[in-house]
């Protein structure tokens, strides 16, 4: 399913196809949220990918998908430290003897710009490893893009199986929002969909046992 299709799927129940097409959408960012947030999901984790890195540049681009508990190795496998940026400044400090280009073995993020120390000597290709912050696929089914859907191509990262979890979730929220005489029983109703398909979700894409989390609070 895209977003589009999602979209749809919300406005069949119980809201208006034209007039709420524009507050379904934006129901179904907030509960693609909601999702996304709901555990340590197995697609949020990036196994070691390509950072490339050129000499004499201590600053290798961030994965835009980078969200935190970022591992970086260098081009032998070894682990590099990561530093409180105020350490790695005392350490590596421009025109002292620290920072003489040479393998680096040490890093600081500030700002989502990584710092190499020392300074890199030679164009090599490093490793990283990472958690994904919000993120989405877009229309060819495998582009990673940082972020929420913001096309009607745009799909969920995760697999179509567990995509009507979307769904419910945000029928919940636009219920909630819109209120009227039956709202109280299709937001219980949909709460009880959501809640069995988030379920069925971390039973299959679940990095680890679930935390707790509100869920009677959307």
């Amino acid at each position: 399913m895209n977003r589009a299709s999602i979209v749809a799927e919300v406005l069949q129940n119980g809201f208006d196809p034209g007039s709420d097409i524009a507050h379904a959408r934006r129901w179904v960012d907030a509960a693609y949220a909601w999702v996304w947030n709901a555990h340590n999901w197995e697609f949020k984790q990036v196994s070691p990918i390509t950072m490339a890195v050129v000499s004499g540049d201590d600053t290798p681009t961030v994965p835009a998908d980078y969200g935190d508990s970022l591992r970086i190795f260098d081009s032998t496998g070894n682990y590099l430290e990561q530093l409180d940026p105020h350490v790695f400044d005392m350490i590596f400090v421009p025109g002292q003897i620290a920072v003489t280009t040479s393998t680096p073995i040490a890093w600081k993020m500030e700002n989502r710009v990584i710092t190499l120390g020392p300074v890199p000597n030679a164009s090599v290709n490093f490793r990283a490893a990472y958690k994904r912050r919000l993120a989405h696929l877009l229309a060819d089914g495998t582009t990673v893009t940082a972020g929420p859907m913001v096309l009607d191509s745009s799909q969920p990262l995760w697999e179509t199986s567990h995509h009507m979890v979307i769904v419910f979730a945000a029928t919940v929220i636009g219920h909630s929002v819109r209120g009227g005489e039956n709202a109280s029983l299709a937001i219980e109703a949909m709460k009880m969909l959501r809640d069995d398909a988030l379920a069925a979700m971390e039973s299959d894409l679940a990095a680890q046992p679930p935390r707790q989390y509100g869920r009677d609070n959307l």
